[in-house]
């Protein structure tokens, strides 16, 4: 009976196989033409029904470097990426684009599908409002995230990292007699 289930299994891998193969025979009926596919303007490379997946998962290792170098690589750095369903995502590194959206003509940016399929992970916050809630929240966060508090956080930040880590770096290397390279 596997003998049996194994022939069948063959025999229709390699039918599946020739019919698709067939179906990219040039027809000797049909003149030859050459179609230029237009070259994407979106950065990200993209396939049918697949979107930028591929290219995304081959760079999730370097996300961030692979997107800034694919929107310097275009002229108004913005790109598209396109993902499996309904989803798709511009990224943008133009900072009149970034003031555009964010400031100037919000309301017309609005989250869409997507607030609806995150509202269990972030609730009604900032990141998942839009409208009136989104102004009086951002309204309430502005003045947390003020000018001051902003230079207060770095400094704090960066002279915690100098007493913590470049300090006893230094003293370590200083009594050891060890060159150090800071770059």
């Amino acid at each position: 009976m596997d003998l049996f289930l194994f022939t069948i299994l063959f025999l229709v891998l390699l039918l599946s196989l020739s019919l698709f193969l067939i179906s990219f025979q040039p027809s000797k009926t049909k003149p030859k033409t050459t179609i230029i596919a237009p070259k994407t303007s979106h950065g990200f490379k993209s396939y049918p029904f697949l979107g930028t997946s591929l290219d995304f998962l081959a760079n999730r290792h370097r996300l961030l470097e692979w997107a800034t170098e694919t929107l310097t690589s275009l002229p108004t750095n913005t790109a598209i990426m396109y993902f499996p369903g309904k989803f798709n995502a511009v990224i943008t590194a133009n900072p009149l684009n970034v003031e555009h959206i964010l400031k100037t003509n919000f309301p017309n940016y609005p989250k869409g599908d997507i607030k609806t399929s995150l509202r269990d992970f972030l609730g009604d916050g900032i990141f998942n409002t839009d409208g009136d809630l989104w102004k009086m929240q951002r309204k309430i966060a502005s003045h947390k995230f003020n000018n001051r508090s902003l230079r207060n956080f770095v400094l704090d930040s960066v002279r915690s990292e100098i007493q913590t880590r470049l300090i006893p770096l230094l003293e370590h290397s200083a009594k050891t007699s060890k060159v150090l390279d800071l770059q």
